[in-house]
Formats: structure tokens, sequence, C-alpha cells
């Protein structure tokens, strides 16, 4: 068995609140400033989403792990507030931050498996962390099982597919309304301006994908 300690007890509750309010305030200048209904009725919710996931953000901050043991048989997570979380070897899942030079970034992410979702115990960052390499290594020796890595937070994860949607429906709107005032130029344009974000995102990667197929065929 090994454990591994958290560095120090600062967690981003304040920041996850900060962005709360934010959002919030932001919703009601919408609504002061009597913006257009259809832009409400698609801003409304997007922002209440991400509300929402922040304040799910902000209460986790509250039970961080403070010490992990990591051990063949399963896990043991102490908490913050003085729980202690034991996951046995066969519903332990981890998954870790490791992308291009944002080292300083990663994170290791334990969760539990259920039947139909995991539930997530923690995350472990770097800043908090300074042997969150070693803890990647131990899992991976003991042969715990490794999922795909998932942004914290409601946009990070769905953000792009949300930011579609919502142009998508801005312009539909606009060519509507546009149809139906009359101005065919516009509805035109409307109905043709916009790329799915996913699908500029992809564009945007595939020179440097393509560079990186050729440099790992040359090596």
């Amino acid at each position: 068995m090994r454990t591994f300690k958290r560095d120090n007890d600062k967690n981003k509750r304040l920041y996850y609140q900060l962005f709360i309010l934010i959002e919030l305030s932001l919703l009601f200048g919408l609504y002061y400033l009597h913006l257009h209904w259809a832009l409400l009725l698609l801003l409304t919710p997007v922002i209440l989403l991400d509300a929402w996931s922040n304040l799910r953000c902000a209460n986790r901050q509250k039970k961080f792990i403070k010490e992990i043991q990591i051990a063949a048989k399963g896990i043991e997570c102490k908490l913050a507030n003085g729980q202690t979380d034991k996951i046995p070897f066969k519903k332990a899942l981890f998954s870790i931050r490791e992308q291009k030079f944002e080292k300083e970034k990663t994170e290791i992410e334990i969760r539990v498996k259920r039947l139909l979702k995991s539930r997530l115990v923690g995350r472990m960052h770097i800043k908090h962390w300074t042997q969150i390499f070693e803890i990647k290594d131990e899992l991976a020796r003991l042969r715990y099982q490794q999922i795909k890595y998932r942004p914290e937070g409601y946009w990070s994860k769905y953000g792009t597919l949300t930011a579609d949607i919502a142009i998508t429906s801005a312009a539909l709107a606009l060519g509507e309304l546009a149809d139906i005032s009359g101005n065919s130029v516009t509805a035109s344009r409307a109905g043709g301006v916009l790329m799915p974000l996913h699908d500029l995102k992809e564009t945007l990667n595939a020179p440097y994908e393509e560079s990186e197929g050729k440099k790992t065929n040359k090596e």
C-alpha cells in the first residue's frame, strides 16, 4: 500500500462562486435591456445550465481528497470533510489529463463505477499534489481501469455542442424573420452563413494533425 497526501488545503470554491455571480448578473442584465425574446430563449437555459454546473463544482470543493491510499485490493480516499471513501479494485476508475504542453494543468480524477454512470469521488490537481505522476504510475502498475478524461464544468464538456445549437438556432430565427419581412438576401445568407464549431475546430486542427502524421511516419 502507498499513501499520498495533498500539499495544501487551497480550493477553487470562491472561483466558481464568482462565476455564478457573473452569470446571474449577466442574465439579469439581458432581461433588463429587453433583449429580443428569441435570443433570451436561447441564452437563458445555456447560462442557467452553466451556473448550475458551477454550483455543483463549488460544492465539490468542500470535500476534496486530502489523502489517498492505493493498494492492490482497492483505493481509500480521505476527504476534507472528514469522510473516508473506500473503493474496491473492481469498482475503482481513474482518468488523467494528459495533453501536450499542458503538464502544469495535469490532474487525476477518481471515480466509482456504477451500473449506468460513475460517481466522482474527487480530483487531484498538480497545484495541490506534487506526487501526481507517482500516483498515476502506481494506479497503472496495479492495473486500475483508466477511462477517458472529461474536464470539469458544463461548458467545458458540452460547450461546443451548445454553441452549435445556439448559433444555428439564432441563424434560423434570423432567416425566418427576414423571410417574413420580405428580405430574401438576408434570409438566404442567414441560412448558410454558419459552420458548426466542431467542424471549424477540426479544420483548424487538420494542418497540425497532418504535420504530426508526417513527423511520425518519418520517425
